[in-house]
């Protein structure tokens, strides 16, 4: 993690989503034009995808909310404030590759 806000954004993340310390950050470059995107594992082993925003923005909760109703396929939304979200980490390909 680059800055100071981005590890503070991460440990209200993991609090809100009631959620272990971080053992380990990996940043994943070349992927998110509108966010700073890593991969968290956590002390017990479990992975969840951080998404430090570039700019403020009112957190994703109604968006998820949508795609559960409507049954649409898609990470879960763990914890967001308006600096940053704290999604479900899904092994598997980009949809860019």
């Amino acid at each position: 993690m680059d800055t100071q806000q981005s590890k503070e954004s991460l440990t209200e993340l993991l609090r809100q989503a009631g959620l272990p310390s971080a053992e380990s950050v990996k940043a994943i470059t070349e992927r998110g034009f509108t966010n700073q995107i890593s991969i968290v594992t956590l002390v017990d082993g479990q992975r969840v995808l951080l998404r430090v925003f570039h700019k403020l923005r009112t957190p994703a909760f109604p968006r998820a909310r949508f795609f559960t109703n409507h049954n649409v396929p898609a990470p879960t939304l763990l914890a967001a404030t308006e600096h940053a979200a704290l999604e479900e980490f899904i092994d598997g390909e980009t949809l860019g590759d």
